[in-house]
């Protein structure tokens, strides 16, 4: 039995990342507090409806993270064939994984260099209050 695996064709191939219909996730910090998992949930269906729209039949989808998340989702409630995730948050609940979000964002926000101090007294910090 031989293999060649050095020739796929990628016309078989297509990878989905549109910043234009996922609204919520090429935002800053403080921008992606302000949208919720319904919110990812509507760009995940945006993004299945393209792939039809354009013809495509068959489909897998791969999240990683929170994306794992809403691709084990796709794969309870869409038709396609194939799933793949990869480090899914255990917990799954709508409040938790905003809290997750906030931790990144509150991470992220000291990979800038903002102290605690200026992360709680900034915008990142009142836009979490004022959501929850």
């Amino acid at each position: 039995m031989s293999t060649n695996w050095g020739r796929i064709n990628l016309s078989y191939f297509f990878c989905f990342s549109d910043s234009k219909l996922n609204n919520s996730h090429y935002v800053n910090a403080e921008e992606l507090l302000i949208y919720k998992p319904s919110d990812w949930w509507q760009d995940v269906l945006n993004g299945y409806q393209l792939l039809k729209d354009e013809g495509f039949k068959k489909m897998v989808v791969i999240g990683l993270s929170l994306g794992g998340v809403f691709a084990l989702k796709v794969g309870q409630e869409l038709k396609i064939n194939g799933d793949v995730t990869m480090s899914v948050p255990i917990h799954r609940e709508d409040t938790f994984l905003q809290k997750r979000v906030f931790h990144y964002a509150k991470g992220y926000k000291q990979l800038e260099g903002e102290n605690e101090e200026q992360i709680n007294l900034g915008n990142i910090f009142k836009i979490y209050l004022s959501i929850h």
